[in-house]
């Protein structure tokens, strides 16, 4: 399976958000209203989030879903533009 690496980087911020707060992918989980095993595939990059998912998680860890992506270079490979899918 190849990961996205989009979706890793969502992952990965995901995660570092979580770990500063000190709370367990259990614990995001629960305040966010998602199954800790699908918590934990976000953070791996293996499952894409719906918007209202991003909004969810983001609410959980007291961010905005904006802050949660700012760090996120280009979002996107470098080499893909606007409007290719």
């Amino acid at each position: 399976m190849q990961i996205d690496t989009d979706l890793l980087a969502v992952g990965r911020e995901i995660a570092r958000f979580r770990n500063a707060r000190r709370m367990s992918q259990e614990q995001l989980a629960e305040l966010a209203g998602l199954h800790r095993n699908y918590v934990s595939l976000v953070e791996r990059g293996q499952r894409n989030p719906k918007l209202k998912t991003l909004f969810m998680i983001a609410e959980a860890l007291s961010t905005t879903p904006s802050e949660l992506l700012a760090n996120i270079p280009a979002l996107a490979s470098s080499s893909r533009k606007c409007g290719d899918a």
